[in-house]
């Protein structure tokens, strides 16, 4: 089994619509690990996009695992919107304005017009921010040199290293974000976690558990750090558990 660390290097500002407070849309310091496994290109997506997210549809691979990510760095830009449709009727939708054009595709219905434009503030991961994860794998990766993040497909450099391990079994501390949809519930006891909440699924960090793991040391921007994370994990292996 190889363990990579990765380094995620923004170039550009990144925004993801993690939390909604009043007209402000806010970016949290995470990215799940769903997200990840689309920008390094390990997802089966089609040409044609749908209306639904369909993850256990595009995300079938057995051999790698992504983890999710955590921002070590970050550096936070805001920034003002005031735009209106073309269609001079909107509304608020989940995370999208809707102009009288998508609603009359949806709906077949046609709403008198009127000018109501939206406004509001992003607030976003900066440039020159910086966040890790962790992949598993059966064998060696290729990585790609540069990444597509966010609702913006912002660009983001990938700098890569493969880590030397222990693999142990027993109670231990994760203080890396992991995906609990992901974690096998056959195989791990859960005693204790914070939640993350963001979408599609929230996160769970600071887990104290019980289960096979693995342990070894980063030296990140201060001194060395050992990290301990848990290793029997796979796309939704949580919900094929609750099903058999």
């Amino acid at each position: 089994m190889y363990i990579y660390l990765c380094r995620l290097v923004t170039h550009e500002a990144v925004f993801f619509a993690s939390k909604e407070v009043s007209q402000m849309y806010i970016t949290m310091p995470y990215v799940g690990n769903y997200a990840l496994t689309y920008a390094l290109g390990l997802a089966n997506v089609q040409y044609l996009g749908s209306e639904k997210p369909s993850y256990r549809q595009d995300i079938g691979c057995r051999d790698i695992y992504v983890y999710p990510a955590k921002f070590i760095v970050c550096n936070w830009t805001l920034s003002t919107f005031n735009a209106t449709g073309e269609g001079y009727y909107l509304k608020m939708g989940r995370n999208v304005v809707i102009d009288s054009a998508m609603l009359h595709r949806a709906t077949k219905s046609r709403i008198r017009p009127y000018n109501s434009p939206q406004t509001g503030q992003f607030k976003l991961i900066g440039p020159e921010s910086e966040a890790i994860f962790f992949v598993k794998s059966t064998g060696p990766i290729d990585f790609p040199k540069f990444v597509r993040l966010g609702k913006f497909m912002s660009k983001c450099e990938l700098i890569w290293r493969k880590l030397d391990y222990d693999k142990r079994a027993g109670e231990f501390f994760c203080k890396h974000p992991i995906n609990p949809v992901d974690l096998s519930k056959d195989r791990y006891t859960l005693k204790g976690f914070n939640v993350v909440s963001i979408k599609p699924v929230p996160l769970i960090e600071n887990v104290r558990a019980e289960g096979e793991y693995a342990e070894f040391d980063v030296q990140l921007e201060g001194p060395t750090e050992i990290f301990q994370i848990p290793i029997e994990v796979g796309y939704f292996s949580g919900m094929e558990a609750e099903a058999s």
